[in-house]
């Protein structure tokens, strides 16, 4: 079995990593650009690209508000809801 020899800690590390590259290129297409193409240059053109959109006021500032809102709810859902809720299962 290879996954003894894999420590969780690695997998958790590389799931994280590629998530935040997959974080970096969504958010220029949340902005309407177009990602870089680089993972490491995706995530520093994030201020810049940011910054774009707050200055032309274009509907990509109101796309890029929505996308933050739902950020928001997504990061904060684990803290705000209710106890009864987490064992809640969907079917």
């Amino acid at each position: 079995m290879v996954s003894c020899w894999i420590p969780p800690a690695i997998i958790r590390g590389m799931l994280a990593g590629i998530g935040v590259l997959i974080l970096s290129a969504q958010f220029h297409v949340m902005l309407d650009s177009k990602p870089i193409g680089k993972g490491i240059a995706n995530l520093l053109a994030i201020p810049a690209a940011v910054m774009s959109a707050v200055s032309s006021g274009d509907p990509a500032l109101q796309v890029f508000n929505i996308g933050m809102l739902t950020i928001v709810v997504i990061v904060l859902w684990a803290a705000l809801r209710q106890a009864s809720l987490k064992y809640c299962r969907a079917h």
